[in-house]
C-alpha cells in the first residue's frame, strides 16, 4: 500500500479540475482498504472516498486524504430461471457494468447506460435516468463501517434510498465506504420505453421486438446528442436536482407561465430544472471558462482551466437567477468539497 503526497486530482475528476491532496491512496482490493482504515493517516486526517471523480466539484485542495476505491468484479451471487443476482465491486465502471447485463441479455439497468462514474457511486446517489432508477434493482450492498473496520451488510430499505438521496448522504456520511453492491436482474426483461425521447427513438421498432440492447443503444445515442463528453469538456453531468414543488405553488406559477412543463409526482409537481435554467438566460452562456452546454442548460460545462471556485460561482449565479424569477430554490446535485 503506497500512500502519495501532494498528490494532483486533476485527472480523477471529470470536471478536470486542478486540486491537490495531502494524501492520496487507491485501494483495489478489501484488504488494502481495510489497512489504510486501521492506519495512523487515516485516523489522525479527514478523508474523501472517490470512485469515477464524477459527481465531485473540488473548490480547493485538499487537505487530508483522498481514497481511490478502485475495488472491482462481477460475479454471480445466485440465479433462478426468471432472475439473476450480481455482485459488483465498487470500482467498477457503471456503464461497463450496463454494458455487461445487457450483453447477457440480463434486464433491469440498460436504461442507465452512459451515466459516468463507478458502481460504488449508484447507489450512493440513488442513480436515475429514463424511467429507471438503481433502486428498481438494488438488493443489497456490503461495505466498511469505519468506526469498528468491520465488513456490513445492508439491505435496500436500510439504504433509505430516495430522489438522488440515501442514508450514505446523510446518517452515513464519512462513516461506510461501499465495497460493492448487489443487483437483481430479469433473465425475461421487461422493457421499459416509457420515457418520451426513448419511445420516439424506437418508434420504428414494433414493441414486441424491442430488445434491451436496443434501449440501451437508443439512450446511448439520445445522452450522447444532448449531453458533452467530459474527456473534451468537463462537466460532472446534471448540476441541480430536478424541482418538486407543491401542487398550490405550481398552480399559482402556471397562471404566470402558461407551457410550464411538468409531472405530477407523489409529493407535488416536478418541474424540469432545465427548463429554469433556460427561461433565465443561461443555455448555452458562457462567462469565461465556464457555461452552461448548449443543448441541455442543466450541465455546467469546464470550457477551459476554470478553477473548482468559478463553477460554482457560476452555479450560484443561476441559483440566485431561478430564486428571482420563480421563487424557486435549486438544489446542487454534485457533492461540493
Amino acid at each position: 500500500m503506497e500512500v502519495l503526497s501532494n498528490y494532483n486530482l486533476k485527472n480523477l475528476n471529470t470536471f478536470g479540475v486542478s486540486c491537490v491532496a495531502t494524501y492520496f491512496v487507491e485501494c483495489n482490493n478489501l484488504e488494502t482498504l481495510s489497512s489504510i482504515i486501521k492506519s495512523t493517516i487515516f485516523k489522525e486526517n479527514k478523508h474523501l472516498i472517490i470512485g469515477g471523480g464524477s459527481n465531485l466539484l473540488f473548490t480547493q485542495n485538499f487537505d487530508g486524504l483522498v481514497i481511490k476505491n478502485s475495488i472491482e468484479g462481477i460475479e454471480i451471487f445466485e440465479e433462478n430461471d426468471i432472475e439473476i443476482t450480481l455482485k459488483v465491486g465498487a470500482g467498477e465502471e457503471w456503464n461497463s457494468l450496463v454494458n455487461y447485463c445487457v450483453s447477457h441479455n440480463y434486464g433491469g439497468i440498460e436504461n442507465l447506460s452512459l451515466i459516468p462514474g463507478c458502481v460504488g457511486a449508484a447507489p450512493i446517489q440513488n442513480i436515475g435516468a429514463y424511467g429507471v432508477e438503481i433502486s428498481n434493482v438494488l438488493y443489497k450492498v456490503e461495505g466498511f463501517d469505519i468506526d469498528d473496520n468491520t465488513l456490513k451488510t445492508l439491505t435496500k430499505e436500510t439504504c433509505k434510498l430516495g430522489y438522488r438521496d440515501s442514508i450514505f448522504k446523510n446518517e452515513l456520511k464519512g462513516k461506510f465506504i461501499i465495497t460493492s453492491i448487489y443487483i437483481k436482474l430479469q433473465k425475461i426483461p421487461t422493457i421499459n420505453v416509457s420515457y418520451g425521447d426513448v419511445a420516439k427513438k424506437l418508434s420504428h421498432i414494433p414493441n414486441s421486438k424491442i430488445s434491451i440492447k436496443d434501449v440501451s443503444e437508443s439512450i446511448c445515442s439520445i445522452r450522447t446528442e444532448k449531453l458533452p463528453n467530459p474527456k473534451e469538456f468537463g462537466n460532472a453531468g446534471s448540476f441541480f436536482k430536478n424541482v418538486v414543488v407543491s401542487k398550490p405553488f405550481f398552480y399559482n406559477l402556471q397562471i404566470q407561465y402558461p407551457t410550464i412543463p411538468n409531472y405530477i409526482v407523489e409529493n407535488g409537481v416536478k418541474i424540469p430544472t432545465a427548463w429554469l435554467i433556460e427561461q433565465c438566460g443561461f443555455k448555452g452562456l458562457q462567462i469565461g471558462n465556464v457555461g452552461c452546454y448548449k443543448n441541455q442548460p442543466l450541465v455546467i460545462v469546464n470550457y477551459g482551466n476554470a478553477s473548482g471556485k468559478e463553477i460554482f460561482d457560476y452555479s450560484t449565479k443561476i441559483i440566485d437567477a431561478v430564486n428571482q424569477k420563480f421563487g424557486i430554490t435549486l438544489e446542487r446535485e454534485v457533492n461540493v468539497v
